[in-house]
């Protein structure tokens, strides 16, 4: 028996318009620069970030802020997301940020990953981390369950796994428990 985390689960929903401006590059409303310019293989606009980008919108509706964009546990420099930086650095301090940059190598060999969101408050006092799913399409996969898993339990921080659905297939909210070896 290990480990089990019941991760809350967010069900937000959209109108079909709102997939139609996306696919056709009607994104003036989206606040996050990397989201707004992701576009498919072939050049044209795709539905890859659509999903984010309605969780996103709807923790904009709450008072909050969003960023697809963050580094956490050292995979990257630092820098490399200037904002997202000073974001954890006013949340957590300049000691846990620096400290929380140096894991990535040793947590490495566990396979995770981080999740799709960073949700903040105005005046950084709030940090939320979110995994996004396409209900029906996509389910939480175990190194995205590790990843919340460990900034959770590291950072001492809220974790949430959103599924985003059509609002014609919404249904009930339930949360999603993942069992570790």
């Amino acid at each position: 028996m290990g480990l089990t985390m019941t991760f809350p689960t967010n069900i937000i929903t959209y109108k079909p318009y709102e997939l139609q401006n996306w696919l056709e590059g009607s994104r003036s409303d989206c606040s996050d620069e990397y989201l707004k310019g992701l576009m498919g293989r072939d050049g044209n606009y795709a539905v890859t970030g659509f999903v984010e980008y309605i969780a996103g919108k709807h923790y904009e509706s709450l008072g909050y802020r969003y960023t697809h964009r963050f580094g956490i546990f050292g995979g990257n420099k630092i820098g490399t997301f200037p904002e997202s930086d000073e974001i954890l650095r006013q949340r957590f301090g300049d000691e846990l940020f620096i400290a929380s940059r140096s894991l990535y190598p040793s947590f490495r060999n566990i396979k995770f990953e981080l999740p799709d969101l960073m949700i903040f408050s105005e005046d950084c006092s709030y940090v939320k981390f979110v995994e996004v799913k396409r209900a029906r399409k996509d389910h939480l996969r175990e190194p995205q369950a590790r990843g919340l898993a460990l900034l959770a339990l590291l950072l001492n921080c809220d974790v949430e796994v959103c599924e985003v659905y059509a609002e014609e297939d919404a249904e009930t909210a339930k949360a999603i428990s993942w069992e570790f070896a």
